[in-house]
């Protein structure tokens, strides 16, 4: 092979991403060149913890091993869904590796851009002289940018071109690129509160097939009383009614015009063209090869869906009870994986432990002829040496393999063909996630069963020692042993009105989420016990000096990113070993919690929960008083009135709280970390977080393992 490309993407399932990773692929090969794809599966755009925990293959990535680098920007709607790959783009500045960004500018990066304008101006003449159409409004995006502009820009010289004046048309700024402005457009239509034109130009698809529901549903008659057309040519276009016209973009094209950006070489003329696709939503009518085509690729995706036996491949799995077994499966149901060679699943060496290591893999490779033996391998060679594995060029696709925040590993899916990944991955990888995490918790429900007498020595409800064993444990320790060690104590104080209130199970789940904090915070040798029933004990030999900053801080997170739980209050301290006599009998002081009574109660537990669940997304003290309708020093006392902290203090200490959390459980870069809490710049977050733990974001991270 002559190199290797990498691609950076999003939603490789989509038909859009398809057509332009075929051309990457096909330019590539033509070089020599091997194509490997970094791409999350589910929910790049959702803030949420747990969804968007995938996006830690961005991590992953490092452009060293890479001859070139290309960023397909399209399927991230907007410039802060793009923050998820900030880390990467760094990483591509300081190399001095190649690299082009497909329609967007990128500081530091150079650029190419698909021929949106012109494909929309082709599709406004087709209106304009084929059905003598003038009166025609044009459904675009409020936000602008350069992708609506572009559009809009080409519509407005086919106006221009054919004298259809201001007074004919209207642009309408309320679209979003997805259905429910094109639904909202269409209600106003049918209301009367726009006059019904002609025909409406929708930037995209989605946006007209919402546009045709609701005109559908209000009776007007599409396109006898108006035409609609979209632009992409979606997939979906089969399931809707009625068949859109619109414009396919040749994306194939644009992503083999990437290829030769980004290495400088010419590998012919094997484009594709953009053409117009026939529907039923102007006068043309359908086109039946075009629809031929478009019902068979819908008909083959439905069904490999039916063939996949999805339902045998999960039960399968469930059934497992070693990892041999678990990759028999997955070899026994490769086929499910249409068009794929090979599988690598890269397992972290310490898959089945509390926390994803990311220094040594375990890697098997898996088809349908079985499993190889695993071979393990670090990060680096996982990004360099699966591919240099091979003579042919090939196309790679790395994703994560996880469940919720557990990362185990990665998998790396081969095609030797441009035409590659398919829509079933997505359920592959969620099934064999979910189905990997129901392994260990078998393996660790067996050890516990064979090893230890629960019943006799442990809490049944967080498998923490109970008190005579956690006291016999420390009466059998010589004093030496006994003077490196130190206890520490955490009270809870769950309101007895809150099983009224927020149900019966309401205590037992706040205990849960204690203990598996602790769980996350302590290492192997440490031992846990529940003395009482809001009194957890923690045995530490010889602790480093942020041992109890981070038991604060994984406590405290896992108790506020829920409003329910701000009602619970929770106190921790320090004592030496010998003291525990003296820690049990010591009268319990009430844990503090916030104040939640009051008319503004309700509202200031959900923006506290809103803060400390998503810091980076905090509103501004004067928006929030604006909602509530007061001023802004009236919030600011309630506040504080409420919390004990001012607002300003509290929405720093949600910041710090997420970074503690993240340095301790997951292997995101420190750039990665600033970035998810809120901080543009690195060197501003390290000096915060200095100032209020006194170390270094690196040093506290160490510290935890």
């Amino acid at each position: 092979m002559n190199g290797r490309i990498a691609v950076l993407t999003t939603r490789v399932e989509a038909s859009e991403r398809k057509d332009l990773l075929a051309g990457i692929a096909t330019a590539a090969f033509s070089l020599g060149m091997s194509v490997s794809v970094f791409s999350n599966i589910y929910n790049h755009w959702i803030n949420d913890k747990v969804l968007n925990f995938e996006n830690i293959i961005y991590d992953l990535f490092d452009p060293e091993p890479f001859d070139g680098v290309i960023i397909d920007s399209e399927p991230f709607p907007s410039i802060p869904d793009m923050s998820i790959i900030d880390g990467a783009v760094k990483k591509i500045r300081e190399s001095n590796v190649p690299c082009v960004v497909i329609d967007r500018k990128i500081e530091g990066l150079s650029s190419i851009f698909s021929d949106d304008s012109g494909d929309l101006e082709r599709l406004a003449e087709h209106l304009i002289c084929k059905h003598g159409l003038r009166r025609i409004d044009v459904l675009t995006c409020d936000a602008g940018g350069h992708i609506s502009e572009s559009r809009l820009a080409g519509i407005m010289r086919a106006f221009s071109r054919y004298g259809i004046s201001p007074d004919e048309y209207r642009v309408i700024h309320s679209g979003n690129y997805w259905d429910d402005s094109g639904e909202a457009l269409g209600r106003r239509y049918a209301s009367g509160g726009l006059s019904l034109p002609q025909a409406v130009i929708c930037l995209n698809d989605y946006m007209a097939f919402g546009l045709c529901k609701a005109l559908t549903d209000a009776g007007i008659r599409i396109p006898e009383d108006v035409s609609v057309t979209g632009y992409d040519t979606n997939e979906e276009r089969v399931l809707r009614y009625p068949f859109l016209t619109t414009m396919r973009r040749n994306r194939y094209s644009l992503g083999v015009e990437a290829v030769k950006a980004v290495t400088g070489q010419n590998v012919g003329d094997i484009g594709r063209h953009q053409e117009l696709v026939y529907g039923l939503s102007c006068p043309c009518g359908i086109r039946s090869d075009q629809m031929h085509q478009d019902v068979t690729t819908a008909y083959s995706k439905w069904n490999r869906t039916i063939l996949g036996s999805y339902l045998q491949f999960s039960v399968s799995l469930t059934a497992c009870r070693t990892l041999m077994e678990y990759t028999s499966v997955l070899s026994d149901y490769f086929y499910i994986l249409y068009n794929a060679e090979k599988l690598s699943l890269c397992l972290d060496s310490e898959w089945n432990s509390p926390k994803f290591s990311g220094e040594e893999f375990m890697r098997i490779d898996i088809n349908d002829s079985g499993c190889s033996s695993p071979k393990t391998m670090t990060s680096a060679e996982l990004l360099r040496d699966i591919p240099a594995e091979d003579e042919r060029p090939s196309m790679y696709f790395y994703s994560p393999l996880y469940y919720q925040t557990r990362l185990f590993g990665y998998t790396v899916l081969k095609f030797g063909t441009p035409e590659s990944y398919d829509f079933s991955f997505l359920d592959w990888s969620k099934t064999a996630g979910n189905t990997l995490e129901f392994l260990r918790m078998k393996n660790d429900i067996d050890y516990l069963s064979q090893c230890q007498k629960v019943s006799a020595l442990y809490d049944s409800l967080t498998g923490f020692y109970n008190l005579g064993e956690f006291r016999r444990i420390i009466d059998a320790m010589g004093d030496a042993e006994l003077e490196e060690c130190e206890i520490f104590a955490v009270r809870l104080n769950v309101p007895e009105e809150s099983s009224f209130s927020l149900g019966e199970n309401f205590k037992s789940e706040v205990i849960s989420a204690v203990a598996s904090a602790l769980k996350s915070t302590v290492k192997s040798h440490e031992i846990l016990c529940r003395a009482k029933d809001g009194l957890f004990l923690l045995l530490v030999k010889s602790p480093d000096k942020y041992f109890l900053d981070r038991v604060k801080a994984m406590v405290c997170y896992a108790l506020c990113t829920n409003e329910n739980v701000f009602s619970v209050g929770v106190k921790i301290e320090k004592y030496r070993a010998a003291e525990l006599d003296a820690l049990l009998n010591a009268p319990e002081s009430k844990a503090k919690a916030g104040d939640t009574e009051g008319p503004y109660s309700k509202a200031l537990l959900q923006l506290r929960a809103r803060i400390y669940s998503l810091p980076k997304r905090a509103p501004a003290k004067e928006q929030e008083a604006k909602t509530l309708c007061i001023s802004p020093g009236y919030f600011a006392a309630l506040y504080k009135n409420s919390f004990g902290i001012s607002y300003q203090s509290d929405c720093i200490n949600s910041r710090i709280m997420l970074a503690k959390y993240l340095l301790c459980t997951t292997v995101m870069s420190i750039f990665a970390v600033a970035n998810t809490c809120g901080y543009t710049d690195e060197k501003y977050f390290a000096r915060q977080f200095r100032q209020f733990t006194g170390c270094s974001p690196v040093q506290y991270r160490n510290m935890a393992y």
